[in-house]
Formats: C-alpha cells, structure tokens, sequence
C-alpha cells in the first residue's frame, strides 16, 4: 500500500477483504452475498491505494461474483451512466486482465443495441488505436458521457479543438448532473473529483497545445483545487507512458510550468516547485528548475527557460512515396496540406475560406452524429456565410461519394443552420463520377496533382 495515500475507510476496506478469503475457502450462497455487500460498501479509492492486496482479493473469486459486477456495471451504463464512469470504470484498474476480460466479454452478450454494447466496443477501439473506429462507436452513445471518450478518440487523432470541445461538453453534463443529482454531498465523491481532475490536466494540455496558456493555467488550477497537489504526485508517479523516460507527473509538471513561463507567472512556479521538492527531496531536475524560476523571479525579466516542451503536438508529416500516378500516401497528409494553405492565407478550391469552428465544432475530422460518419473537412466562405463539407479521397472514386457527401451534408444540416455545399477532391475520378457530378447544383469535383522537376 502507497503509505503516503489515505484510506477513506480502512474498516470497510478490511470487511471486503476478510469477506473475500471467506468465499474462497468455503463457498456458499450466504458467503456471496456477505462479499457483495462488503464490496458495495467499500470505496473504489481505497482500492486504488491498497492496490496490491485489493487485485489479490478480487482474483480467483467466484464466477457469479464477476457476473454480479458484468450485470451491474451494463446496468449502470444503460440506467444512470455517470454511476459508471465515476466509480464502476475505475475498478478496472484493480481487476486481472483476465477478470476484466470475462466481464467485458459478458456484458456484450447481454448488452446488444444498449450504451453497454457501443460503450465497450468504443473503448476497445480506442485501446487498439484505432480512434476513428472508436468515435463511430462513442457516437451512437444518447447520453454527454460519450464526450469524455470522444475527447480522448480526438486525441488520438491529434484533433486538438475538438478534444477541447469534447471534454467542455462533458464537463457541462457532469455539472448539470451533480447540479440536479439527489444523492447527498455528491459534489465530494472521490471518484467523481477524480474524473474533475483528470479532464481539467487534459484541457490543460490541449490549451498548451493551442498555445491558449491563460486558459491552461485556469484548468491546471483547477485539477489540484480536486485533488491536492501531493496525491496528484503519487496518483500519477506511478504511471509511465509508453516509449518515454518520464512518468505522467513529469509531464504534468513540465506542462504546467510550460503555462506558468508563458503567463511570466515565476512565483507560482516557485512555490509550486518548492511544494514538489516537499515530497521528492532528491530530484535533480526540481531543484535545477526551480534555481531558474528564481533567478527569473529575482530579475524581473521575461526569457525562455530551459524547459522541455513535451505537449502533445502533431509530428511534421513527409510524403514517404509516391506511386507511379503520384498518389499522396493518405488522405490525411492531403488534408494537413489543404489546411497549411489555409493557415497562410491562400486560396483553396478557388475560394477564400477558412476552417468553420463553433462552440460544438471544430471542421476537421467531426463526427456527425445524425449519419454515424467523420467529416474530413468544414470549411466556410465568411463572405457569403456558406459552408463546404469536403471529402477528399486519395486515388479513384467513383459515384458513391456523392452518395457520402450529400449523407453527410443532410446530417450536418441538423446541427448548422447555415447553406452547405459538397466538395469532393481527389486524385483521378472515373467518368460516371464527373458525369454525375455536372447534374448537381450543390457538389463541385475537384482533383490534385504533386510534380517533382528536376533542375540542372
């Protein structure tokens, strides 16, 4: 147990332990029962602290008890979802993957057309990485929870605004849910304040990443307002992400003193380092930081400080190779191009038009969820207020994607009251697609070409 951490309820916790040894020496119905109770009773947060002996308790218990989670969490996401996501979801970090394979497994073949089905199947996407998938998913999902895994599926595409808008809108639903809810003092629900943590660091991340630092500061505040800063140390000192050196709380520091140079806020950055130093004494790195915050600090002056910026940006992309009709190797990398020309004020597709964004969107790679399928791009022309939904294609096309576009253009028109039109640009149409594409007002058919000369 991580001695630093405290227990809620040490006497809980105990009971759900003893109840657990019981049922394994000796099983009978009263056993079970007894170990559910215990468990019902027992905070998920001490289990998190008490990790070690908490995963020993939960394995090799008895297959009805595993089926009483199955049932409960499917129960819970397709009844009151926020129950959930605050205390069922976080027990899977206590669970054998084996446990947690079992359940999973029986909640979707007891969860078809359900949240359950879709949230389960999105959340496997997203663990295999494939994010677009994963939002098909999460968008069949009637319910603002959904928007907390839309967040990380943006992530993942390094879509940035729209992780921002999603994790925003899921933030609205949890305030409005603890604002209407019943059950008393919910507002300090451990695992609720945990989730408030975890989605104020990731906008605080993404608002670096959009270079908004005055908004960053605002959520890294916000995070250690729900959980103090010494528990965000131990919580996130034990988690390394993969392929780095440095765990999730060095990339959380380093963000938020990324925030608080930007916003020349060197006292704070003193004192919280200061406070870091507290609880790890020893960490050259602290030390050498916090020496040139207040030299900073002490001069007065404004400089770029020897901090490693490690936000999450989009890596440059390179055309590895081409074909021999000289094909862009994915649609994205077309997509990245389109918008470089937009961000320095060129005209694309023969207009003078810009990414449209919203409160709700942002025009890339958005999730319509009226037609279940992902715009590449939204752009608008401010000048006559129209929208261009834009499909890009990489190679040949033929006539089923007009069929796409004019889905995805009556979806949109669901949630944007504006005039839209269809662009679809692509490397070589075939002639039923151009001949189509002349008896329609509303689409324009454009293509692209890349040429490497050689000179001298």
């Amino acid at each position: 147990m991580n001695k630093n951490r405290k227990l809620i309820n040490s006497d809980s916790l105990a009971a759900f332990y003893k109840a657990a040894v019981g049922v394994k020496e000796t099983f009978t119905d009263k056993k079970l029962s007894q170990l559910i109770s215990a468990f019902e009773h027992t905070y998920v947060e001490d289990l998190l602290v008490d990790i070690d002996q908490a995963r020993k308790a939960l394995e090799g218990l008895p297959v009805s008890f595993y089926d009483h989670l199955a049932t409960n969490f499917s129960d819970n996401l397709n009844s009151i979802p926020e129950f959930w996501l605050i205390l069922d979801c976080r027990l899977y970090e206590v669970l054998t993957p084996e446990t947690a394979t079992y359940i999973n497994t029986k909640i979707l073949k007891e969860a078809s057309g359900t949240n359950a089905e879709y949230l389960y199947k999105g959340v496997t996407a997203l663990d295999s990485e494939t994010p677009d998938l994963a939002l098909l998913f999460f968008g069949q999902i009637e319910h603002y929870i959904a928007a907390y895994f839309i967040g990380f599926s943006y992530i993942q595409l390094e879509n940035y605004p729209n992780a921002i808008k999603s994790f925003l809108e899921f933030n609205k639903g949890l305030k409005e849910f603890i604002a209407t809810s019943k059950i008393p003092e919910i507002d300090k629900n451990p695992s609720l304040l945990f989730f408030k943590w975890e989605v104020a660091i990731e906008l605080g991340y993404l608002y670096n990443a959009n270079k908004e630092y005055d908004k960053a500061l605002q959520k890294f505040d916000e995070a250690l307002c729900a959980i103090n800063l010494e528990d965000t140390y131990y919580i996130l000192s034990e988690k390394s992400l993969e392929n780095t050196i440095e765990n999730q709380f060095e990339i959380f520091l380093n963000n938020f003193l990324f925030t608080l140079e930007k916003t020349t806020a060197y006292k704070k950055a003193v004192t919280l380092l200061e406070s870091v130093l507290e609880f790890n004494p020893n960490h050259t790195g602290y030390i050498q930081q916090l020496q040139n915050f207040k030299e900073r600090l002490k001069r007065h002056k404004t400089a770029n400080t020897i901090l490693r910026n490690i936000i999450p940006v989009k890596k440059p992309f390179n055309i590895q190779e081409f074909t021999k009709t000289q094909l862009v190797a994915r649609e994205k990398n077309l997509e990245d191009m389109i918008v470089e020309q937009i961000k320095y004020g060129y005209e694309v597709f023969g207009k003078k038009l810009e990414i449209y964004q919203d409160e709700t969107i942002y025009g890339r790679q958005y999730y319509i969820k009226a037609v279940n399928g992902i715009l590449d791009l939204l752009l608008i022309d401010k000048a006559t207020d129209t929208l261009y939904l834009v499909e890009l294609k990489r190679n040949l096309a033929g006539v089923e994607v007009v069929t796409q576009l004019e889905s995805y253009m009556e979806g949109l028109a669901t949630e944007i009251n504006k005039t839209i039109r269809g662009i679809t640009c692509l490397h070589q149409p075939n002639p039923e697609l151009t001949a189509l594409i002349k008896q329609k007002e509303n689409i324009e058919l454009f293509t692209y070409h890349f040429d490497f000369k050689k000179l001298g």
